[in-house]
């Protein structure tokens, strides 16, 4: 069943007018554009810019990823932007790089300015929102109120617009989504391939902890769902998934630990570094299985809870502080008037499991609250889809 036009039109108007809310945040409260998360890349274009102007040809190789990393390219363009070599890295793909050239290339095709861009960003945020709901909520009912309500939240409406990454990532997200996930019985088709290729690209290249987060709980659904396993056997598939993911790592030699840990020590260093005003103390982990998992409540608190009415000191955090109160009531209405309905199971087991791993990940490594907002903002839409379809009615008891 499809939405109907005039809740996509009022869905799509909430969302423009959070970007330019946005926009005016960063203008007239955050003013410094070189730390600016949707401006940086945006004033970065403008080395690429003058690259494009003097030698398009070399545009073009940074375009596309074939010019030496250390050459002059390095001295001449990156080391003159704020984004595209991080003070801390990690030895892993920058994905601050992606943006910088996608806003460069959308200033070079529209010869427009900002507010061209930010609008392109949120557009492809909504055609993912939209992706997102259409295939994994089947009825009209589900479909409308899971678009309004998302609409109102600030994860959606503030950080996944404009030029934030997480933007783009819900984009990729829909794509995937809507590639993979068919209706029962029906061939996959070619556009379905297509569709979930180009999406699991932007993820990979954005943000490839969120379809590593996602992968094991999507092959748990389909197995459970689509194969028709019993849902007493999801723990054993959990446990193969588990085994399969660690001989793999091994495989790789991919030590998953030192990665956690490493990141956890980038962060706080950068925050010490720019001290921004969100900055909580965290635990530093140790290189130690246990310390992960011992320091695994408490991240997830610090991901979901807070800030705590004591740390509130700027706008921000007072946003953040209203989204979990808006995230708990929605909750709470869920828990007591909601039924736990079969047919709503394997959705809502599916989000979860694929959301948890990433929520536990942000709250272990990131020790600023604001930065952990637009993290997890991502994952907060899919757990208000998860449980929206808790407020309605089954399919069943609507029409009898």
């Amino acid at each position: 069943m499809r939405i109907r036009s005039i809740w996509i039109v009022i869905s799509f108007s909430f969302k423009i007018l959070g970007t330019f809310l946005l926009q005016f945040i960063y203008t007239y409260i955050y003013t410094d554009r070189s730390t600016s998360d949707i401006f940086r890349f945006y004033d970065d274009r403008l080395v690429l810019k003058d690259l494009a102007q003097t030698n398009f040809a070399g545009y073009l190789k940074v375009l596309f990823g074939l010019y030496d990393t250390n050459g002059i390219y390095k001295t001449e363009y990156f080391e003159k932007m704020n984004s595209w070599i991080k003070p801390f890295e990690s030895g892993f793909y920058n994905d601050n790089i992606v943006m910088i050239k996608v806003n460069s290339f959308l200033s070079m095709v529209t010869q427009s300015g900002y507010e061209a861009n930010s609008i392109f960003f949120s557009s492809m945020a909504f055609i993912g929102l939209l992706l997102i709901i259409s295939k994994l909520l089947h009825h009209s009912k589900d479909q409308r109120l899971t678009l309004l309500i998302i609409s109102i939240f600030p994860c959606y409406l503030l950080l996944l617009s404009g030029g934030l990454k997480e933007s783009f990532l819900l984009f990729g997200a829909g794509l995937f989504l809507a590639g993979i996930i068919t209706e029962s019985g029906k061939r996959i088709e070619f556009t379905n391939v297509f569709m979930s290729a180009i999406g699991l690209l932007i993820l990979i290249i954005i943000k490839p902890y969120f379809i590593a987060s996602l992968a094991p709980a999507l092959v748990s659904y389909f197995l459970i769902l689509k194969l028709k396993w019993r849902p007493s056997s999801q723990w054993m598939v959990w446990f193969m998934l588990l085994g399969s993911g660690a001989t793999l790592l091994y495989v790789l030699n991919f030590d998953l630990v030192e990665y956690v840990v490493r990141k956890q020590n980038d962060f706080i260093n950068h925050s010490d570094l720019i001290k921004p005003g969100s900055a909580i103390a965290i635990v530093p982990l140790e290189y130690s299985v246990q310390s992960v998992v011992l320091n695994l409540p408490s991240a997830l608190f610090r991901v979901l809870a807070e800030p705590l009415p004591s740390r509130i000191n700027s706008a921000s955090l007072l946003i953040m502080a209203f989204e979990n109160i808006l995230l708990i009531g929605l909750i709470i209405t869920a828990i007591f008037r909601g039924k736990y309905q079969k047919t709503k199971r394997p959705l809502f087991h599916m989000i979860i499991q694929g959301v948890l791993p990433a929520l536990c990940l942000i709250g272990l490594i990131s020790p600023v609250l604001g930065a952990t907002m637009r993290y997890r903002a991502p994952f907060i839409v899919l757990l208000i889809l998860a449980i929206i379809p808790f407020l309605t009615k089954s399919h069943a008891e609507q029409t009898t």
